[in-house]
């Protein structure tokens, strides 16, 4: 998959996701539910429309960060990994202050990505990871999207008391809580996935890679 293929279904995925969840939300019995899938039904008429409407709320999702409150964390883990496989190499060799500034910001990041472009096979690996990472993103906007339209019910259930809000708020408590697993499982898996892509740098282009992080050192 193409890193411009996959911004592009990163803002469309949480914004297909956020419409349906809140057309969910508008609904007041389960007869209702089946009323969501008739505004589908002309898609292919409407199909420039609705993608427009899509990508202009995921793209207001993408803008305030929600994505970021569950996956910063899952995400700091795959950065902090390809962080330290890359200094495994002259770990010896450098002084616990050096490691910290080495591994402030994204220094370390741009090095990886620095070989990744320069090697085809590690780039055909890229596009696996890339594919990972729409999923990996993709569960986690379903258990985010999930949590915020659950709570949205209970406080309609303050206003309006209905057995639906309740029933409907714990089932999407379950649907986040299933998703949040798969994150957990992807997130795995993309480690699994980028240490495939580190382990060749670390062998193949150890001494570029020594050089390139002394050059950071200055």
């Amino acid at each position: 998959m193409e890193y411009n293929t996959l911004s592009f279904f990163r803002i469309l995925i949480p914004g297909l996701m956020l419409f349906l969840f809140f057309m969910l939300f508008l609904t007041n019995d389960f007869n209702e539910i089946g009323n969501i899938s008739s505004l589908f039904r002309d898609f292919e008429l409407k199909d420039t429309f609705y993608i427009c409407v899509f990508l202009i709320v995921g793209a207001i999702y993408y803008i305030f960060k929600i994505r970021n409150i569950l996956w910063k964390p899952f995400y700091r883990r795959v950065q902090d990994n390809i962080k330290n496989k890359l200094l495994n190499p002259v770990i010896n060799k450098l002084s616990v202050a050096q490691k910290e500034k080495l591994k402030e910001k994204k220094k370390l990041i741009h090095i990886f990505y620095h070989f990744v472009d320069l090697d085809a096979s590690l780039k055909e690996k890229a596009k696996r990871i890339r594919f990972n990472g729409l999923i990996w993103s993709s569960c986690v906007d379903l258990s985010t999207i999930s949590f915020m339209t659950a709570i949205a019910f209970l406080i309609k259930f303050i206003f309006i008391e209905t057995n639906y809000s309740i029933i409907i708020s714990i089932l999407l408590i379950l649907l986040a809580a299933i998703a949040l697993i798969f994150v957990v499982i992807l997130t795995n898996r993309h480690i699994s996935l980028s240490n495939e892509q580190l382990d060749m740098i670390c062998q193949i282009y150890r001494r570029q890679l020594e050089d390139k992080i002394f050059e950071q050192l200055g």
